[in-house]
């Protein structure tokens, strides 16, 4: 998010806590238990992941290999990019954080079911696009993301550091097609779900990176986010999503 290391910033350096939306399953909040079958992608992911203590966070890059057969799909797509959404949890007041106050501002709430509130679409802020990694010419941060075609995969790579001790960061990365041309264009291709905590201790323990294919819960969670970037994107003179839809089998 901010920098060539996306430094998520606490206490004096930024981060924002949500006051009186509470977490799942924290502080006594009934956590609703929601379906988790998991979604079919349209293409293979990978997820490789390396814990760094000294800078509390991690490293992680997704990829997505798009394979239109496996959702009973024709198409062809040159530019395949992500959309992602996170959820950062103080575990200790079940607060919602996240890295400046213009995400904040977008998170999901108020939803029948705790799983899918505190989640935003994930931007440094100031920016046109919705898309990870995207600059406001179109284009792409080389670093963050390398589009990806039926032939080649689609990678997205993050750098989530300086959380504090008690923090629990999830996000789900949606590849999603651009190509103008293509009949799969604004189809969303999958859900990967990955996350991260700490263990109290010093230096403090990173427990994960996790990932795995997200279930069909995120895929409603995904779509509140959007929507939320949209109304804010309305107001802030912004681009705006297209109404993107599933491609599933």
């Amino acid at each position: 998010m901010m920098s060539s290391r996306r430094s998520r910033l606490i206490a004096l350096l930024g981060v924002l806590l949500t006051p009186g939306l509470m977490a799942c399953g924290t502080v006594g909040t009934p956590c609703p238990s929601l379906p988790e079958t998991p979604t079919t992608p349209c293409g293979t992911f990978t997820f490789t992941g390396t814990p760094e203590a000294d800078v509390r966070g991690v490293d992680i890059t997704v990829a997505f290999s798009f394979h239109p057969p496996l959702c009973s799909a024709a198409c062809n797509s040159s530019a395949n990019a992500y959309v992602q959404v996170i959820r950062i949890i103080d575990i200790d007041s079940g607060a919602y954080m996240q890295p400046h106050s213009e995400q904040q501002d977008r998170i999901v709430s108020a939803q029948t079911s705790l799983d899918l509130d505190g989640w935003a679409v994930d931007r440094i802020a100031n920016r046109t696009f919705g898309h990870y990694g995207r600059n406001d010419d179109g284009s792409f941060v080389a670093e963050r993301v390398v589009p990806g075609s039926n032939i080649a995969a689609a990678t997205l790579t993050d750098q989530p550091v300086v959380w504090p001790d008690r923090a629990s960061f999830e996000a789900v990365s949606v590849p999603v097609s651009i190509d103008g041309q293509s009949a799969c264009v604004d189809r969303l291709l999958g859900y990967h779900y990955w996350n991260f905590s700490f263990a109290v201790g010093q230096p403090p323990v990173v427990l994960g990176p996790f990932g795995k294919i997200g279930v069909n819960w995120q895929r409603d969670m995904f779509d509140l986010a959007v929507t939320q970037w949209n109304v804010q994107a309305q107001q802030l003179n912004r681009t705006q999503f297209p109404l993107m839809t599933r491609l599933e089998p």
